[in-house]
């Protein structure tokens, strides 16, 4: 490689950023490419303390990888840090990469860091906590901002028996995800599930109601009344690694709630994707009272197709459909 094949200085994002805990023995680390345009070249520095897999590799755009990191010798608690190293590089040089034998490409990315100018390097210092693991550490969440979208509004029929329907899906073939539904007036609106965890690929119809004494209050309102009432529902979504899944599966229901709050609790706010939809009241129904929506960065939001998709059905594979499983052993949730 000729170092005008090595781009400018090229950030990744590394998580988790406050730090490595180890459970069962390893840690899982995440790499991140935020660049829908460049492809980006990647190496850990060797280290006496930690074994990491894979230690190099080219992510293209978008694209990201986990990392295991194991100590090298269990009985010692070693303290050693590490060091992930950045650089950009041209995108011919990531298809000459992709078309060689795995051994040849291993020998390119060696000679690609040891020749590449250190200018335009990034370095990235990933701490090893010294606290017990908290299970905390398996969340891979991109750290992306979500988009607007054009539908920023869900409609109410004023009727206690009227549901409005989200179909809320995880359409990613890799990750799983935990949602939680709220209402800005809590007291208004019954939500149900409002929280869980989607498998990839999978789906879960969430049906919200209007509580009859605010369904009540709202008829006796005049229309300018209601049109000046800013009640919303949000819909939030965190990525999860599958071990923490899987942990989730062994619990009891409430040590399962318990972890899901704590974790909401403790995520970087940025980590969290959120869409805010706001409330609006009709006499009648006027529009879609079923909506799809998708776990994305850009959370899309979109009235359900007549005739679509089985709501029942939770989507494999294009052309395949499977009945939703059991729900799991607590409450509100399910493991899809």
């Amino acid at each position: 490689m000729t170092n005008a094949e090595a781009t400018a200085v090229h950030a990744i994002v590394v998580t988790p950023n406050d730090g490595l805990v180890f459970l069962d023995g390893r840690a899982t680390m995440t790499l991140t490419n935020p660049s829908s345009a460049d492809c980006v070249a990647f190496s850990v520095r060797p280290s006496a303390a930690y074994k990491v897999e894979p230690n190099h590799g080219v992510l293209k755009p978008a694209g990201g990888i986990a990392l295991l990191v194991t100590p090298l010798d269990a009985t010692r608690h070693p303290r050693d840090d590490l060091t992930v190293q950045s650089v950009g590089v041209e995108a011919s040089y990531c298809r000459a990469l992709q078309a060689q034998a795995a051994p040849d490409a291993m020998h390119a990315l060696i000679q690609l860091w040891a020749n590449v100018e250190m200018d335009h390097v990034t370095s990235y210092r990933v701490f090893v906590q010294k606290r017990p693991s908290m299970r905390l550490d398996t969340i891979i969440t991109p750290v992306v901002d979500p988009t607007a979208t054009h539908v920023e509004s869900i409609s109410f029929v004023l009727s206690p028996e009227s549901p409005v329907t989200i179909l809320v899906r995880n359409p990613s073939a890799r990750d799983s995800v935990t949602f939680q539904v709220m209402a800005s007036q809590l007291k208004r609106y019954h939500v149900r599930p409002n929280h869980g965890v989607l498998g990839p690929m999978s789906q879960i119809r969430v049906q919200m109601l209007l509580k009859p004494a605010y369904c009540d209050k709202l008829l006796r309102a005049t229309p300018t009344t209601r049109g000046l009432l800013k009640d919303k529902i949000l819909v939030q979504a965190l990525t999860l690694s599958p071990d923490f899944c899987r942990q989730l599966t062994k619990k009891a229901s409430k040590e399962v709630i318990d972890d899901l709050t704590t974790l909401w609790i403790r995520a970087e706010k940025k980590r969290i994707v959120t869409k805010k939809l706001r409330c609006r009241f009709e006499l009648t129904a006027g529009g879609p009272m079923t909506w799809h929506l998708a776990l994305t960065p850009s959370m899309d939001f979109a009235p359900a197709v007549e005739g679509g998709d089985d709501e029942n059905d939770v989507v494999v594979k294009k052309g395949s459909h499977r009945a939703p499983p059991p729900p799991a052993k607590y409450c509100d949730c399910e493991i899809m």
